[in-house]
C-alpha cells in the first residue's frame, strides 16, 4: 500500500493552483542519456515549483537527500516527491 502525504499549506502557490490552474502530472520515462528526468528538473526550476509531498511505498527505492533545487533548504528529497 502506498502512502501519500501531501503539504499543501506550505506551498506559495497553493492558493493560486487550486483555484486558477489546471494540474497536470508530468513523469520522466526511461530513455537514453537520462533526457526524460532532465527534461522535469529543467521544468521544475524554470516554474520554480515548490515540494508538496511525496510518495512512500515498498516497491520505491530508499534514497534521500540534499534538496537539488535550492541549496539554502533544509528539507530532504526523496525518491518519488510531489511539486506545484
Amino acid at each position: 500500500m502506498a502512502v501519500i502525504r501531501c503539504d499543501f499549506d506550505n506551498c506559495e502557490h497553493h492558493m493560486e493552483c487550486r483555484c486558477n490552474h489546471v494540474l497536470r502530472c508530468v513523469q520522466p520515462a526511461v530513455s537514453i542519456g537520462n533526457v526524460g528526468q532532465l527534461a522535469c528538473d529543467l521544468l521544475i526550476s524554470t516554474l520554480n515549483a515548490c515540494r508538496v509531498g511525496f510518495l512512500y511505498d515498498d516497491s520505491t527505492a530508499p534514497v534521500v537527500g540534499s534538496d537539488p533545487f535550492d541549496e539554502r533548504c533544509q528539507h530532504v528529497s526523496t525518491a518519488v516527491e510531489g511539486l506545484l
